[in-house]
């Protein structure tokens, strides 16, 4: 997977300076419990919609922090990759990967048995492929733009499962938007 550490580095930054004392201020779980950070890991498909060849069995993974500003908003920091192997095809490029870290701001709606919510945000996304005439190796990174559906059930008062849909829009390249499906476990912390 290609190194994300200044993307990373960023927004790690950013989550610190949101989360200091006294920003956040804590969201109460469907099951009642109170919390202020849910910690995320999700796998799941993605694709590349533009291009007719990357179909949706390519394998997606992203990890997740999202912090409560106050009450059902949180912003949300999110490190991922998806993997196109090296049959698939975007553009003229083979052996693609799309790795990207975002930040984005969650508005979530809570119900009786789960939280639904849609996202919105800004990151950096960077995708290395082989060009398949020449055989020389691709690196790019551009800014783009993210959004989506999330749902999250509480299994306890500590753990939940956590399922999102989201659209990567990222001009300028051999492909320009992506889309993937994901499904995992949440952590809260208080």
């Amino acid at each position: 997977m290609p190194s994300l550490k200044t993307p990373f580095g960023v927004l790690a930054a950013a989550l610190v300076s949101i989360a200091s004392p006294g920003v956040a201020t804590a969201q109460s779980s469907t099951m009642g419990d109170v919390h202020t950070f849910t910690l995320s890991l999700m796998g799941g498909v993605g694709a590349s919609i533009d291009e007719d060849q990357a179909g949706y069995d390519n394998s997606a993974l992203q990890v997740g922090l999202s912090v409560v500003t106050e009450g059902n908003v949180k912003v949300a920091a999110r490190v991922g990759a998806l993997g196109f192997g090296s049959t698939e095809r975007l553009g003229n490029l083979l052996d693609v990967d799309l790795s990207y870290a975002t930040i984005a701001g969650e508005y979530t709606f809570g119900e009786v048995a789960y939280e639904s919510g849609i996202f919105f945000g800004v990151g950096a996304y960077r995708l290395e492929g082989t060009r398949a005439f020449t055989g020389e190796s691709v690196s790019s990174t551009r800014l783009g733009v993210t959004g989506g559906l999330t749902g999250e059930f509480d299994l306890t008062r500590r753990l939940g499962f956590l399922a999102e849909l989201s659209l990567h829009l990222v001009p300028g390249g051999e492909a320009e938007v992506f889309t993937a499906g994901l499904v995992g476990l949440a952590i809260y912390v208080k």
